[in-house]
């Protein structure tokens, strides 16, 4: 029986089979039949320019989807609860971001243009393939007989309306910054679009993750509805939101991908929310959960070993500064911290399931740009002479972290140890993932010390670029116009090797300034019922139709 997981296993094994092929001399797959839906928003073709010639090396030639041999659907069955950190305020994902919310929605309710398979590489999705016409210009090919739970059909006017309300300023969407590259959402016909950029490489990966696909018809008559039960084309919708209590998923007998990509199981999942680490581990041991995403690795070792499941981290967590604070924007107060701090006492916070920065890069290992550095060194008596040189030796300064990332607070405490040893004094605070989302976008009196967490789930840690450390970054108080220069060209160029290095005179920049403080990469450890089986992936998200519950 074809499941998710051979789907995409497959598609990846047919890549260079698809390399040797044009695009245009491969047949379209067959739709999957459905129940005469309506379609709400006609697609307007534009006619496309005349492509220029490739200026910069290609990205690969269109990956074609194979469409396996029709099999039965299984029969859906039973129900799994899921434990997460935080309640999401909102089950709109494409106007609010966070990490609950994320785990939660896309792949299950949401779908993208492609997404990411078990070794993070990028698979058709909603797309059916993807290719560069020129060098500021992607296409992607949309696959038929896709539609929403309300009946109405995907095709490009639909992807078209989801851009349109991305785009509108009052739709506040969060993440926008992902979008800065792009200049026009083009209509081609009804079944392609052409997504133009000013040079960014990373729009792939952000269509296989933040660009959530909603029902059209539901954009434009009630877009506020969104916010409680989202309209999109996934295996799940929502049944229902107890607010405080749980919200829950129904599997769709009519979605479109079971004899596509292999159908869901699961009948039904729901989602509770339990912010204490040893809460979420006792709701594991009595069975009131049957995942737990973020167990904290001193906690997973009272589990037995077949409930616990760990994976590469994709998060580097960081140590933000304040620049408009009195105390901070001494570089000398920046350096002493830097070399007060312990990495390897952070890295055993984890219990062996992290690793430490090399030197003061801003994404892990396997990340686009990555290079092996040397680790920073803890160094006491100069970060002492350092903090006297600043004035600094007896101030006192708040650290600020948030309850979605448990054990920051672990990381926090070491943190705040280490720099009481020097002579500054710091405390801890843990503040709500609301609160956080307003603290880290504060530029005017923001605070000395936040830690921020910078996540790679599209793989290519260039996404964070704009909004984490560029200028005018949504979630950035520092500026050097020559940072941004090689960022920019990085975000343009698509030979690796150069990009590498345009990626590491970003990072000697950010050695030299430290408007940010690279402290720890952890991994991630999941909590799982010993019946439940589920595929790790690289961005973690937890796509329940990919899981399987034995009884």
């Amino acid at each position: 029986m074809a499941t998710r997981v051979h789907f995409l296993k497959a598609t990846r094994l047919l890549l260079p089979l698809a390399l040797l092929a044009a695009a245009a001399c491969a047949k379209e797959a067959p739709a999957t039949p459905t129940p005469s839906p309506t379609s709400v928003v006609a697609a307007t073709p534009t006619p496309p320019s005349t492509p220029t010639p490739v200026v910069a090396t290609p990205t690969p030639a269109p990956t074609r989807t194979p469409t396996p041999a029709p099999t039965p659907t299984p029969a859906l069955s039973g129900r799994i609860t899921i434990a997460l950190d935080e309640e999401p305020g909102s089950l709109d994902g494409q106007t609010t971001s966070g990490n609950s919310l994320n785990l939660m929605t896309i792949y299950n309710i949401y779908e993208t243009f492609l997404r990411q398979d078990t070794e993070g590489k990028l698979v058709p999705y909603m797309a059916e393939s993807w290719s560069t016409v020129d060098a500021k210009t992607y296409r992607f090919k949309l696959r038929s007989g896709i539609t929403f739970s309300d009946g109405t059909v995907f095709n490009a006017g639909a992807a078209k309306a989801t851009w349109d309300f991305i785009k509108r300023p009052e739709s506040r969407v969060g993440g926008s910054a992902r979008y800065a590259g792009i200049t026009e959402f083009r209509v081609v016909d009804d079944m392609t679009v052409d997504i133009l950029h000013k040079g960014d490489i990373t729009i792939p990966f952000s269509m296989s993750y933040h660009f959530q696909l909603a029902s059209a018809k539901q954009i434009l008559e009630n877009p506020a509805s969104k916010e409680t039960a989202p309209i999109a084309s996934g295996p799940y919708k929502v049944d229902n939101w107890r607010k405080g209590v749980a919200v829950t998923f129904k599997a769709r007998p009519d979605y479109w991908g079971n004899k596509v990509m292999g159908a869901p199981t699961i009948a039904e999942v729901r989602y509770i929310t339990r912010i204490e680490p040893g809460v979420k581990v006792a709701t594991l041991r009595v069975g009131e959960a049957d995942l737990a995403p973020g167990i904290p690795a001193d906690l997973a070792t009272i589990l037995p070993a077949n409930m616990v499941v760990n994976t590469p981290g994709i998060e580097m967590y960081t140590l933000r500064f304040g620049f408009n604070d009195p105390l901070t924007k001494d570089l000398r107060l920046r350096q002493a911290v830097s070399l007060a701090i312990n990495r390897d006492d952070l890295v055993k916070v984890y219990a062996g399931f992290a690793k430490p920065p090399m030197g003061n890069q801003l994404w892990p290992e396997g990340v686009s740009g990555w290079a092996s550095r040397p680790v920073i060194k803890q160094d006491l008596a100069q970060a002492r002479n350092l903090l006297q040189a600043a004035g600094a030796t007896g101030k006192s300064a708040e650290l600020v972290w948030p309850t979605h990332l448990p054990q920051m607070g672990d990381v926090a405490k070491v943190v705040a140890a280490n720099l009481t040893t020097i002579g500054l004094t710091v405390t801890t605070k843990q503040i709500t993932g609301a609160e956080y989302r307003t603290v880290v976008r504060e530029k005017t009196n923001p605070p000395p010390f936040v830690f921020r967490s910078f996540g790679h789930e599209e793989g290519l840690s260039e996404v964070n670029f704009r909004k984490g450390w560029m200028c005018g970054g949504d979630q950035s108080v520092y500026c050097n116009p020559e940072q941004d220069a090689a960022a920019e060209q990085a975000l343009a160029e698509f030979d690796p090797a150069k990009r590498t290095q345009l990626i590491q005179r970003m990072a000697d920049i950010l050695e030299r300034e430290l408007p940010l403080i690279a402290l720890v990469n952890p991994g991630l450890v999941y909590g799982k019922s010993a019946k439940l089986t589920l595929p790790l992936l690289p961005n973690h998200l937890l796509p329940v139709a990919d899981m399987r519950l034995t009884q």
